[in-house]
């Protein structure tokens, strides 16, 4: 039988005079299956609450945030698939050129509140146009521009 113990699971140790026994292995054992099954339940349950943020939380897997850019095409209106209904868009020509005079080359979107003429919010996406409004042009798909854009989820 061994006269010592790890501290903090109290596995037996056993000195070079300590007789080795059969029912130490299987204490030790026994130990070593009940903190395994505790980390497998403890596993399993984080795996849950995990799986359910999935499409929710911000994880590297599912950001909030998403930048990209897009070319001009100039048609009336190009659309930018993402694969949700973004919350906020803001789409501006890589130039980085707002506006001149009565001609706007960058557009913003939040969904259900606010919407420039320049960008519009889709629940797959967003959409930017090329188009006039009385004196007012927006130029958000004006032909061989690149423009980037920040869609949050």
């Amino acid at each position: 039988m061994s006269t010592n113990h790890t501290p903090i699971y109290d596995f037996c140790l056993w000195q070079p005079e300590d007789r080795v026994l059969r029912v130490d292995f299987n204490e030790n054992n026994l130990k070593i299956e009940s903190e395994l099954a505790g980390l497998s339940r403890r596993t399993f349950a984080l795996e849950q609450k995990t799986s359910s943020l999935e499409g929710t939380a911000f994880t590297t897997k599912n950001p909030q945030v998403h930048f990209g850019s897009y070319v001009g095409d100039s048609m009336e209106k190009q659309t930018i698939t993402l694969g949700f209904r973004p919350k906020l868009v803001l789409a501006l020509r890589s130039t980085f050129q707002t506006g001149t005079g009565t001609y706007y080359h960058s557009g913003m979107a939040l969904d259900g509140v606010l919407s420039s003429a320049g960008v519009g919010i889709l629940d797959n996406g967003f959409e930017v146009y090329n188009r006039d409004n009385g004196d007012i042009r927006y130029r958000t798909n004006e032909y061989g521009h690149t423009y980037i854009y920040l869609a949050v989820k």
